[in-house]
């Protein structure tokens, strides 16, 4: 919780006025540091069903030079971390991706030197498969993260594992990825 205080500091004072000092009082475990320490059970999650499919997604990356993270609200976080990951390690330029540049604007980009990762916990975010879908009409290779191995993802023929807990699913977008 935080507590602001009000005081003048002397020296100051004909200069700047009145100071507010804010003091950090230690807080109730929150909703959100809950969440914090689930990550890294869930990230480990993650890795088992993702590392058994590097090899696939290796062959899809194969002559793309460029990773874009599509993503909004949570999902966007983990596209972040995506991002860090894949530029430190995989040597690869990696970016975010802005959804309305297809659902809003519609803009006709040249994606075939591109992996596009879209994550989304549910699989159902309709921005967020849109922007998939019109990716993939654009020239990149697909890679979908979701929790819901039966959601909308499925529309674009996306394979992989079953999710069995929070962030395991890894689907890719098969060649016949309808519009």
């Amino acid at each position: 919780m935080l507590t602001p205080a009000s005081r003048t500091l002397p020296s100051f004072q004909d200069q700047i006025g009145p100071v507010i000092v804010v003091v950090s009082v230690p807080a109730q475990e929150t909703r959100m540091a809950a969440e914090i320490a689930e990550q890294p059970a869930a990230l480990a999650a993650t890795f088992e069903h993702v590392l058994p499919l590097r090899h696939d997604i290796t062959r899809l990356a194969a002559g793309r030079r460029n990773v874009i993270f599509v993503a909004r609200g949570w999902s966007d976080n983990a596209g972040v971390y995506g991002r860090y990951l894949t530029e430190i390690h995989a040597g690869r330029q990696a970016s975010l991706a802005a959804p309305s540049v297809a659902t809003l604007y519609g803009a006709n980009l040249d994606l075939s030197n591109s992996l596009v990762v879209a994550v989304s916990q549910s699989g159902a975010t309709q921005e967020i498969v849109d922007t998939a879908e019109w990716a993939k009409r654009n020239g990149a290779a697909i890679v979908g993260i979701t929790n819901d191995g039966n959601s909308q993802f499925r529309r674009c023929r996306l394979r992989g594992p079953r999710r069995t807990r929070r962030w395991r699913g890894l689907r890719r977008c098969g060649r016949r990825c309808r519009a």
